[in-house]
């Protein structure tokens, strides 16, 4: 079906020159496709999903304005269930780091630690966005490459102490969970699952987002049970 205007999905639609929006309820709902069919026996043009055919429209005699309901295509998620959307829920992340310099055994040996030494600038951006409850695979990087742990994020982006840098940000985190089995970046190489993933695309990122979907794959490789720790995080 077609369907008229410009689609956003927070909530809004500027119909014909925003005239019509969310934030005023239709009070007059005529079907696209009676329209469709008056316009062609009256020989006019239908403005499909922008109003009554009918002249006067009865929508102004209660003042409202005449609009159609916006609906969600069923086949799109929420914006709130999307893969690395940001709300409420608990997000799931993988952070980067050398095992030489600090190992998920040496994490799990100090109970936390603060996870600072983030220099890219989209990879801070990532640390911003993480809040406590949150999730993260803990990756190996160097001669392992491969994710290894999971560990829950204990703060909110905190300044990095005695740093210089203005930009500069940590947050606290403890072990979760040592996975039973690596997933290797070969394997993740190796399934299409993952193709479009910055692990896959952006080899110098050291922190980003986890889509559920690739959670779940992740957590399979490393054979946990189903619906493990990380796909199983609160929220979810």
């Amino acid at each position: 079906m077609f369907w008229p205007g410009n689609w956003s999905f927070d909530g809004k639609a500027d119909f014909f020159a925003g005239q019509n929006s969310w934030s005023n309820p239709p009070t007059c709902i005529p079907d696209p496709e009676d329209q469709l069919m008056k316009s062609q026996t009256k020989g006019m043009m239908a403005d499909i999903g922008g109003g009554c055919m009918e002249d006067p429209c009865p929508c102004q005699a209660t003042g409202g304005r005449s609009s159609s309901p916006l609906k969600m295509p069923p086949d799109e998620p929420a914006a709130s269930e999307k893969p690395g959307s940001r709300d409420s829920k608990t997000n799931l992340w993988l952070f980067k780091q050398e095992p030489d310099s600090y190992s998920y055994d040496r994490l799990v040996a100090e109970g936390q630690t603060l996870w600072d030494g983030v220099d890219n600038p989209l990879a801070r951006k990532h640390l911003r966005d993480v809040k406590p409850g949150d999730l993260a695979y803990f990756y190996h990087t160097g001669k392992e490459k491969a994710v290894v742990g999971l560990m829950e994020v204990l703060s909110g982006p905190l300044p990095v102490p005695d740093s210089d840098d203005e930009k500069a940000v940590a947050v606290k985190v403890r072990p979760h969970l040592k996975l039973p089995q690596p997933v290797t970046l070969a394997q993740i190489k190796a399934d299409p699952a993952f193709a479009d993933w910055e692990l896959v695309r952006m080899s110098r990122l050291s922190v980003m987002p986890v889509p559920l979907a690739l959670a779940k794959r992740i957590d399979t490789l490393a054979q946990l049970k189903p619906n493990g720790p990380a796909t199983r995080s609160k929220g979810r």
